[in-house]
């Protein structure tokens, strides 16, 4: 096993890590992103992440937003805009789409109402799809509807399934309203907060 570094991105950071260190005795998939990471130091030592199991970056109410890739960042902007609106948002990272940390789902889903997937990719059987169907195997009450009683909505945001124009990532976003502030606008139309999301962060 090569002990080549890496660099993980989790919590809004970089992580250095080996391969040697993340992966237990079976194939592995590390997905670089396109575009601009986001700035800040990087650690000097590396910190060995457990496969299968997210984590918790911000604690709320009512609303959890659980980030996937790229979606942490967009998660974490989306919340720092509600809480301008009086909405104070749980932020997670998933972290692992396969694996799943369904025991993060679960939680989530049992102390919040409103549960939002964000990933940068398309929806149809992407990741907003396997929190869904874990729940289903699992007995998570989930549902794209809102208003049952006991069961928490799962409202999933990422990319539409159609062609998207090529360009620069931060306009794509924006077209396909993968932005802190359309996901903002989003989760208050859904909780029913009709007033006080700013338009940027």
């Amino acid at each position: 096993m090569s002990a080549q570094p890496v660099y993980l991105k989790f919590e809004g950071m970089w992580h250095r890590a080996t391969l040697g260190e993340i992966i237990d005795d079976g194939p592995f998939a590390l997905r670089y992103p396109r575009g601009e990471a986001v700035g800040v130091p990087l650690p000097d030592r590396a910190r060995r992440l457990e496969i299968g199991k997210g984590e918790v970056l911000r604690r709320g109410e009512r609303v959890a937003l659980l980030g996937y890739g790229s979606g942490v960042g967009v998660a974490l902007e989306a919340a720092t805009l509600l809480r301008e609106a009086g909405i104070e948002a749980t932020v997670a990272d998933a972290r692992w789409a396969k694996p799943l940390d369904v025991e993060l789902v679960r939680t989530l889903a049992s102390s919040h109402e409103l549960l939002v997937t964000l990933e940068e990719g398309v929806l149809a059987g992407g990741f907003g799809s396997a929190v869904l169907e874990a729940g289903e195997e699992h007995g998570i009450p989930l549902a794209t509807a809102g208003g049952v009683a006991g069961v928490t909505q799962v409202l999933r945001i990422g990319l539409p399934d159609r062609y998207v124009t090529h360009g620069a990532p931060k306009l794509l976003h924006q077209e396909v309203g993968f932005t802190g502030s359309a996901v903002a606008r989003r989760v208050a139309t859904a909780l029913g907060v009709r007033d006080g999301v700013p338009a940027q962060a």
